[in-house]
């Protein structure tokens, strides 16, 4: 396990998604930068990174290739772990109804994961993202998780988002990879001219979407009393997370090491030899849907699914 003072850089994106693969080291230049107002679309990964991400992008430049941050596997550390509630229903001609859509779905899933979790008020963080959605951030040192660095954190922090939330279909699971961005507070939504900014709990609770957009206009965040504290039951979950996680991240290393070692592996899904394409996409269809399906979520089948597929096309 790397140590937590290895991992000080970020992803940090400005204007445009362009400009993606800015690896910048987490500093107090950094810090004073993102504390004030951005009068520009600006986005961050969820994630820190260690050394590797840099010599992820140097080896792809020495390539002469272009450097990007996807493909980017290692280990990384997070400061929260972010939910992403927003809805697909939309009324353009109402930003008011629009945002009180999912400021609903946003009062009933703080509700629920303060009551469930017994999660103290003090211990979140909640964003009105600048468009409709928001954004709501646990400190991972509620759960014990502030020191915690693996590269199987991203699927952990899945499995968690889905066990608070209840899987809510207002939530987005889609951003729980290594190399997901999320807009920096204070800056500005370019469509709809709103910035990133904090609200309080009491706000939600009182679903004043005209106090929201008019201080996402102004970029005024409202003022509320932060002390995360450590808490046993989200605690509890993170490692029942970790388990789960365990026996899914584990089972696509399998898979992506038999992609990387088509001579000498011993495991669960294999390289065909040439000629025997059909035999051996049945044999591992038939292996894949013999693992409980605890162990698989819907991402991972397609996961695997597409790791076979390029296994198989190289048999034709």
């Amino acid at each position: 396990m790397s140590k937590k003072n290895s991992l000080r850089f970020i992803e940090l994106v400005e204007r445009s998604m362009e400009f993606r693969g800015n690896i910048v080291p987490v500093d107090e230049n950094l810090v004073k930068k993102l504390n004030r107002k951005i009068d520009y679309p600006a986005w961050s990964s969820m994630y820190i990174f260690s050394d590797d991400m840099v010599e992820h992008l140097n080896n792809l430049k020495n390539a002469e290739e272009k450097p990007t941050v996807l493909g980017f596997k290692g280990k990384v550390l997070a400061n929260y772990l972010w939910i992403d509630i927003d809805t697909k229903e939309e009324n353009t001609d109402d930003v008011n109804m629009n945002v009180l859509s999912v400021i609903k779905q946003t009062k009933k899933i703080v509700t629920d994961i303060m009551l469930n979790y017994d999660l103290d008020e003090k211990s979140i963080r909640i964003y009105f993202s600048g468009s409709k959605g928001f954004h709501v951030g646990i400190p991972t040192k509620c759960f014990g998780a502030d020191n915690f660095v693996s590269e199987a954190l991203p699927t952990i922090f899945k499995i968690m988002a889905k066990e608070i939330t209840n899987n809510s279909s207002c939530v987005d699971f889609k951003i729980y990879n290594t190399t997901r961005i999320f807009r920096v507070p204070s800056s500005k939504h370019n469509k709809t001219q709103y910035y990133k900014v904090l609200v309080s709990l009491d706000t939600i609770q009182k679903l004043d979407t005209e106090l929201i957009l008019k201080n996402a206009k102004d970029c005024i965040h409202e003022e509320t009393e932060f002390n995360p504290i450590v808490n046993v039951k989200l605690s509890q979950l993170f490692d029942k997370c970790c388990g789960k996680s365990a026996n899914q991240f584990d089972l696509l290393e399998t898979v992506e090491s038999s992609k990387n070692n088509t001579k000498n592996n011993k495991t669960l899904f294999r390289f065909p030899k040439k000629g025997e394409r059909n035999d051996a996409l049945f044999r591992m269809g038939v292996k894949l849907f013999s693992i409980p399906p605890q162990y698989l979520s819907n991402d991972m089948v397609v996961d695997i699914m597409n790791l076979i597929s390029d296994a198989v096309n190289t048999a034709a």
